[in-house]
């Protein structure tokens, strides 16, 4: 049973291949290389730059509400922030230094954790495009409640969620360029629409080897009542955490 499954799955992406224009790549390969970079990854800290916007419906200008420096530490996959270059600061709840307005969360570890680096996930190849002047491979994704976790808060609700979306991963080399997700099938005391997340990553050397690190993100949430905010990170300086950190700049390249 087992292998007419394997058989089937093999088919439908040689299918999807076809009509993409392609051989169909692995997405194990693909999906082994990612979650081995989250698996790997030594203690490490960046500074991260969070630009907010909000607007009270879509046909309406985005109007800037505030920059918010922060420092994002991770120890043993655990997300702490700090306040500016405060690296000492152990906080693992974002909205106690951010309380007010749309804060994003899980750039880092959360979102692409749950799509590489668990079991669940359903996955449909979609075929080849250009991206940024590369061949990249772009395949579709779902993760069940079950297999979830990520978790919206608002309102003092808390709920985890479902989400799906799309990557991007480079023909060449396999490396996971972009991740895309919408979180779906929110409960309604939420008060949130739509939440939407992407995700830009680039090659970091950390302790002498390369790794996926998050260099933009984007967080864009819709209200029940039609209002939109609009987050836009930027991480950089990310270095190696020893107590005393040592500076290991990124390469920058996608």
């Amino acid at each position: 049973m087992m292998r007419l499954a394997a058989m089937a799955m093999a088919a439908a992406l040689a299918a999807r291949a076809a009509a993409g224009g392609g051989e169909a790549p692995s997405i194990e390969t693909i999906r082994n290389r990612m979650a081995a970079s989250l698996g790997r990854l030594p203690d490490y800290t960046c500074q991260m730059r969070v630009l907010r916007f909000q607007r009270w419906s879509a046909a309406a200008m985005w109007a800037a509400v505030d920059t918010i420096e922060l420092s994002l530490t991770v120890i043993r996959g655990q997300e702490t922030y700090g306040a500016g270059g405060n690296r000492k600061m152990e906080i693992t709840d974002l909205r106690a230094l951010v309380p007010d307005g749309s804060i994003g969360e899980g750039a880092f570890a959360g979102i692409a954790q749950g799509v590489f680096g668990r079991a669940g996930p359903e996955f449909e190849y979609r075929g080849t495009k250009k991206w940024k002047g590369r061949k990249v491979y772009r395949f579709d994704y779902r993760v069940s409640q079950a297999a979830s976790g990520y978790e919206v808060v608002e309102g003092g609700f808390t709920a985890r969620v479902a989400y799906e979306g799309t990557f991007l991963a480079d023909a060449e080399t396999g490396d996971v360029l972009r991740l895309e997700m919408s979180a779906v099938e929110m409960p309604e005391e939420l008060g949130i629409d739509k939440l939407t997340n992407r995700i830009d990553y680039q090659r970091v050397a950390l302790n002498g080897s390369n790794f996926r690190l998050p260099s933009e993100a984007e967080m864009e949430v819709t209200g029940t009542n039609g209002a939109q905010t609009l987050n836009r990170m930027k991480f950089y300086g990310c270095q190696e955490y020893r107590g005393e950190a040592r500076m290991v700049e990124g390469d920058g390249k996608p």
